[in-house]
């Protein structure tokens, strides 16, 4: 049975593989918009076209940085005992999640 800093650990482990590559996606499809602007040669429909992507790029690079934020601030305040401006590793995080649940075991 899986106790609940199991899955918070497990959960936090998958979220820092997935931000980077949806911030890679956001990224590439600024990129995108931006090669599509220059391109546009004055048409309005692409010059449109290619702002609506770097809009989206915009706006997916920030909620990405965000979540990927608030992923670090609730991380840190229910399971960790070091100030929040320490830099840690993920690997800190997660050995002090399993110490927590030894601990809550009585092992």
């Amino acid at each position: 049975m899986k106790t609940f800093a199991d899955v918070v650990s497990k959960f936090i482990g998958v979220l820092d593989k997935v931000i980077p590559l949806i911030v890679t996606l956001a990224v590439v499809t600024f990129m995108w918009g931006l090669l599509k602007y220059v391109r546009a040669g004055g048409s309005e429909d692409k010059i449109k076209e290619a702002r609506d992507y770097i809009f989206y790029g915009i706006i997916g690079l920030a909620v990405m940085v965000s979540v990927w934020g608030l992923v670090k601030i609730v991380n840190r305040t229910l399971f960790s005992r070091a100030p929040l401006n320490e830099v840690r590793d993920i690997d800190d995080d997660t050995q002090r999640l399993r110490d927590l649940d030894l601990f809550q075991r009585g092992v």
